[in-house]
């Protein structure tokens, strides 16, 4: 695992609001890492830390916690974000073993425009995909535009035919 994906994460002992707060005024994020049948872990981890790797990786980032010494992988599965200042409120991470499969969802993106005579309607925003995560740091992003060794089926074509 890469450096990058690496926090260090701070088990949370005081809850509410008021201790959301202070948590966010002092630099950390608060969240909750769950999964695979164990309880909840209520967790600080660093913001400008965790927002980095948001903004390398996207929301579907593949994290290595340090909880107390011990190294534990997760997924992100959602990240709350506030819709005036733009902070970092609250992220809920989803513990994952190596080997297993996960379901994501991928946001797409159109992109060109339609030939003339022709008319796009794109049902969806998001599509769901199972895959097993790669924990390399040279792991395609799912944030990125489709590349040439995606499938021609995902990518976004000006010029398709109409249907």
């Amino acid at each position: 695992m890469s450096e990058e994906n690496n926090l260090v994460a701070v088990v949370r002992t005081e809850f509410g609001k008021g201790a959301a707060r202070r948590a966010r005024r002092d630099g950390q994020v608060p969240t909750v890492l769950y999964g695979h049948g164990e309880d909840p872990r209520h967790l600080n981890v660093p913001a400008r830390d965790f927002a980095r790797i948001l903004r390398a990786q996207g929301t579907n980032a593949i994290l290595t916690l340090d909880i107390e010494g011990t190294e534990q992988v997760a997924l992100t599965k959602s990240v709350v974000v506030h819709p005036i200042r733009s902070y970092i409120e609250h992220a809920d991470l989803l513990v994952i073993k190596k080997g297993e499969k996960v379901t994501i969802d991928v946001h797409v993106v159109v992109v060109g425009d339609a030939a003339a005579g022709t008319m796009v309607a794109q049902d969806a925003s998001t599509i769901s995909i199972e895959q097993t995560p790669s924990t390399s740091p040279n792991r395609s992003r799912s944030r990125s535009r489709a590349s040439k060794s995606a499938p021609r089926s995902w990518q976004a074509s000006s010029n398709c035919p109409p249907a």
